[in-house]
């Protein structure tokens, strides 16, 4: 992958890219890069977020990439999408795929060989999945609003008065089965 050509192009886009890199190796080749890189070098480390996406390729041994993706899927901004290559093995049969499908999400394995070619940076045999999951969107805040319904009981010659949480004075009237005021002009 070339680094600097998917940070202009993103750029261009107006995307703000910082990268967390675990090996020490490749943290000074970003920074060579003119890459912005997180202080940390485990994602696992960083506790705030507000990430519109998040692109990962974590380690896989031991089922680190489950602990990972489930990590920075709590990073991400409501809305925010997560892209990540993850072992096609036990560990996302037996983790992550319920918790992908319990996010709506998909995935889509791999060729066999998508790593072990002669020009992969570092060749490895392990079978792969690509998954794409997003955050859902917050529910708009809508106002609710207490009421005060007041009206005159006949049958008891007193006023009443009635506490409502509504979206409009009408629909407060509407739940306590009284007519809305009329409107003084």
């Amino acid at each position: 992958v070339d680094h600097w050509r998917c940070r202009f192009v993103a750029r261009e886009h107006g995307a703000d890219v910082t990268c967390c890199e675990r090996h020490l190796s490749l943290r000074e080749i970003l920074t060579e890069k003119d890459h912005k890189l997180t202080e940390s070098n485990d994602c696992l480390d960083l506790t705030t977020g507000g990430y519109d996406r998040v692109l990962m390729n974590p380690p896989f041994e031991r089922g680190a990439d489950v602990a990972h993706v489930e990590h920075c899927y709590n990073l991400l901004k409501p809305g925010g999408r997560l892209i990540a290559i993850v072992a096609n093995g036990s560990a996302f049969q037996k983790h992550l795929a319920s918790w992908l499908d319990d996010r709506d999400g998909h995935s889509e394995e791999l060729p066999a060989d998508a790593f072990n070619s002669n020009d992969a940076f570092r060749r490895t045999g392990c079978r792969t999945r690509l998954i794409v999951v997003d955050k859902p969107e917050e529910p708009a805040d809508t106002a609710t609003v207490l009421f005060v319904v007041e009206s005159y009981d006949v049958a008891t010659d007193r006023p009443t008065r009635d506490f409502v949480e509504a979206d409009s004075e009408d629909e407060a009237c509407e739940m306590v089965g009284k007519p809305a005021a009329p409107v003084s002009t």
